[in-house]
Order: C-alpha cells, then structure tokens, then sequence
C-alpha cells in the first residue's frame, strides 16, 4: 500500500518468490538495476554470473508479479492529422491516467520519406470519456487508410505507462533470466533499459548472448501455465520476449517498442550448425501483442522481424500487430525462417504495415502444411507477402494487401506435392504505387504450381500477374482459377524460362494457357506470351 523502491548495484536473485503487486494504481513498486556495466557482461550459460547484473529467477524460483490493470493498447476512432493535440479512441482507456506516456505508430505511405519512423510520442495531459488530450501537439499525420469494403485501418496508441517497473539505466541496461521449474505470473508491468550490448571489433555493437528483456530460458515443462499480460517491454538493447526452449507460454497484450533485434524471438541455432533441427519452444501463444519500432545495428542488416516463428508444435500467434520494424531487403513484421522448421503456426488475424521492407517474409522449405489467415498488410516498403525458399506447402487466405510499395506478393517458391502453395480469396490493391500485384521470380527447385484462386487484383500500374525473371533456371508454373483484374492481367518477361506454363482457368477470360511469347500459341502482345486454349 505504499510506494517502494529498490534499488541495487548487484544481483536479484530469486529461489522463493517475488511478490510486486501495487495495491492500486497510485502506488508504484520499482526494481532498479544502477551502476551497471555492460562490457563485463559474460553471457551465456544456465547460471548465475556475478557479472551479468539482473534479475535471475531460478530452480523453484516464482515471480508474481500484478499491477494495476489496463487497457494496453487500442486505436483511434479516424486518422489523426499533423498538428493535433487531442485524439479519440476505439476503446475505453480504462485504468489510464494523466501523465501516462503513450505512443501513436506510423500509417502514411510508404512514398513519404521514413514512413517506418514516423511516430508521435507524448504525455496524457487530460482525458475525458474516449478523449485524450495530449503534452504536446502530433508532428506527424498518421491517417485512416481504407483498405478495401469496410476495413479501415486507424494508428495504434500504446500506453508505456505501469505502475509495476523493472529497470535499468540507459547507460546501465540489466535483464531477466528464467530458469526456473513452475509457472511465473508477470502482468502489467513496465520493463525497461534492458538488453546489455557491447561493441565489437567492426564498430557495432552487439547483443549479450542470453541476456534479454524478459528470457524464459531451456524451462521446457516447467514453464507450462506462464502468463504474461500487458507487459511492455521499452528501449531494450536486445530481445523484448524469449520463450526459449520453455513450452506453454502466454503472452497477451504485450508491447514491445524501440528495442533491438527481433521483438519476440527464441534461439533457432541447431547443435551443430544445420545438420539438426532447430530446438522446438511448444505451445506459445502471442494473443493481440505489438512489436512496434524494431532496430537494428548496423541499421543495413538485411533480415530482421518483429515476430520470429521458430520450431515447435502448437504455437500460436492471433490478433497481432508489427510496425516499423526497420531493416532492408527481407526484414519483415513476421518471419517463418529456414533451419527452424517445425509443425505449422496457428496465424490468425494479424497486420502488418508500416515496416521498413515486408509484411511476411517466410523462408522455408518444408512439406507442413502453414495456413495464414485473415492477414493484412499495408504501407510496407517492399512488399505485403514475400514467399521463398525452394519448395513448401503454405496457404494464404482471406487476406487484404493495400497500397505496400514494390508489390502485393513476391513469390520465390514452387510447390511441394499436394497441398500446394495456395493463395486464396486475396484483395491486393496497389493503390497506383506499384507495377504488379503479384510476381513469380527467380527458381532454383522444380515443383508443383503455384494456386491462385478467387483473388481481386486492382491499384497496379502495369500488369496484376507477373514473371518477372529473365533467364531464369526453373519454369515458372502457376494456375489462377476465378479471379478478378482491373486492369491488364498478365505480363511474361521475354526471357523466362521457355517451359514456363501460367494455367488460367476464368469465365471472362476461358480455359487457356500463357506461354513464353515465342513458344506455340497465339501471341497476345498486351501480356507478352503466347497464348492457346486449354482443351477440357
């Protein structure tokens, strides 16, 4: 019932149970890690360092630790302009208060220079009703954007503000290992300046090895019925949350914002390089969790993610948002990568916009069967969905890809044997700012075709089905079924490959086949193939 402070120069180990639990939201309980030095950090290991100052819960070690509940993020009611200095939001701000930090993310299009960057940071100077009144006017417009027939997407407003702190210093980050036997209760609490760097020998600096924001590490079972709520993770120097090789995980309401290196992750390093599989982290839930302002050092790192979706079973990542997510080529909101294969994810409902480069950017080569559902992803800076490796069996569905700058869907892989990749009831609109909707491009493997069916493709400048790769190894094989263009639908680069064969099968177009211009058929000059008709 009263506000506490500790603070300390060493260790917090815990073999019995930390209790924080505010008796109300005017009380603040803190835990401060000060005088730390991050350069000495070891890391590593199942054990405690005398070196790695944090916040160690170990062997039959429990936190309990609640704080006063609150509505961890929302949205505004309609876009908010340049120059605003009150905003209206979706939901009811229960549990905030005045002098809360809150965040408001990113939405103009990607031809605005650092669309990734441009948020607004300010303090809860008034609130009335749905109304919030903000320290400072916004210096940024962050407006609607309507995706397609009743989706209208609006900037996400995240609230920093707990009344539970577990800290660093900026000059001093600390960080959170667990290694423990049972079930840990971490909700509503504030965790900041976490995550120890050190430079290295190029001039960058480089996260400690096992030292993140809040780590679960190699619990395996007895991790099994962990809750994590409405934590936010901030100005961490490494990864925000860490389910590493610890099963039965939830995380629900978490924010992670401007912190380094993949937002939610786990170790995808097999034993010995690739010759094993990557250890499996089992049944993690990520439920309506945020992965806002992702860094990188040095900033040109070509892959990056907000959600890395590792190897396991029963992993599930539902209602979740990733934006600004920085990086260049292949980074990405959520990223399935190579060596870390596992049994599909649960993908349900999740958006994507405003990063750097993609929306997903999945890289495997496996025959699971991943289905993805009800994805949305707009004002990227490459591309909504870009699909590789070699050969895998992912379906798309239900989806909605909006105004992302190169292309709606880039597509690097064939299929495996049935199921085949499959791409399903697909609105991609270009929005005038890109030349095709979807592409195929450059193969190494042969395999099955690509499926594209009941999609509407709109908003592009040149073409909405592209193959784009001159002098390509592999053939290029798709079939579209039923789909709808608005604008010209094909386009086949002249020198793909000559045994390319893109099946289409539509009651506008009829039953034909597209073929390299010079190859047999009719030359259809607007597509640049050859064109004959497919016999039933």
């Amino acid at each position: 019932e009263k506000n506490r402070t500790l603070e300390t120069t060493g260790n917090v180990v815990v073999h019995g149970k930390l209790v924080m639990r505010p008796a109300n939201q005017n009380i603040v309980h803190r835990l401060r890690f000060i005088g730390v030095k991050e350069r000495r950090f070891a890391g590593g290991g199942m054990s405690v360092l005398r070196s790695d100052i944090g916040l160690w819960v170990m062997d039959h070690g429990r936190l309990l630790i609640s704080g006063s509940p609150k509505l961890a993020w929302t949205r505004t009611i309609d876009g908010v302009p340049e120059g605003a200095d009150w905003i209206e939001l979706q939901e009811d701000p229960v549990g905030w208060s005045v002098g809360d930090e809150i965040v408001l993310t990113p939405t103009e299009s990607p031809t605005v220079k650092g669309h990734h960057t441009r948020y607004d940071q300010a303090t809860i100077a008034a609130i009335s009703g749905r109304m919030i009144q903000l320290s400072r006017t916004t210096r940024f417009a962050h407006p609607a954007v309507d995706l397609g027939p009743g989706i209208r997407c609006t900037p996400e407003v995240l609230n920093l503000s707990r009344n539970v702190k577990i800290e660093g210093t900026r000059r001093g980050r600390a960080h959170i290992f667990i290694h423990a036997m049972h079930s840990q209760s971490v909700q509503n609490a504030a965790i900041r300046h976490m995550g120890p760097r050190r430079r290295s020998s190029d001039g960058y600096t480089k996260p400690v090895l096992g030292r993140y924001g809040l780590h679960f590490h190699h619990c395996e079972d007895g991790s099994r019925g962990s809750l994590v709520s409405g934590v936010v993770v901030r100005n961490c120097g490494a990864h925000a949350f860490v389910p590493h090789m610890s099963h039965g995980i939830t995380f629900t309401d978490c924010i992670s914002h401007n912190t380094f290196d993949e937002a939610y992750w786990y170790d995808p390093r097999p034993g010995s390089r690739r010759k094993r599989r990557a250890p499996p982290t089992n049944d993690a839930l990520y439920e309506r969790c945020v992965a806002s302002l992702v860094r990188t050092d040095p900033p040109t790192r070509a892959q990056l993610s907000g959600y890395f979706l590792g190897a396991g079973t029963g992993n599930a990542a539902r209602n979740c948002v990733a934006v600004g997510v920085r990086g260049l080529k292949t980074s990405s909101g959520f990223f399935w990568p190579k060596a870390s294969e596992g049994q599909p994810w649960s993908f349900e409902d999740c958006l994507a916009h405003n990063n750097a480069a993609d929306g997903i950017f999945a890289y495997q080569n496996e025959s699971s069967a991943h289905v993805i559902s009800r994805f949305r992803a707009y004002h990227n800076g490459r591309i909504g969905i870009e699909h590789g490796a070699y050969r895998n069996r992912f379906t798309y569905e239900d989806s909605v890809l909006y105004g992302n700058l190169e292309a709606a869907v880039v597509i690097h892989a064939v299929s495996d044997p049935s199921p085949h990749i499959r791409m399903n009831r697909l609105l991609c609109d270009g929005a005038g700012l890109s030349d095709h909707s979807v592409v195929m491009t450059r193969h190494f493997i042969d395999g099955e075709p690509v499926e594209v069916s009941g999609c509407t493709f709109r908003g592009y400048r040149k073409a909405a089905f592209a193959c784009m790769y001159n002098g390509n190894p592999i053939p290029d094989r798709a079939i579209l079924t039923d789909c709808t263009y608005e604008g010209n639908p094909f386009w086949l680069e002249p020198s793909i490959h000559p045994d390319t064969e893109i099946t289409v099968r539509d009651p506008l177009l009829g039953n034909i086949m597209l073929r390299r211009w010079d190859q047999p058929g009719v030359l259809q000059p607007e597509w640049n193939a050859s064109v004959s008709p497919i016999v039933p």
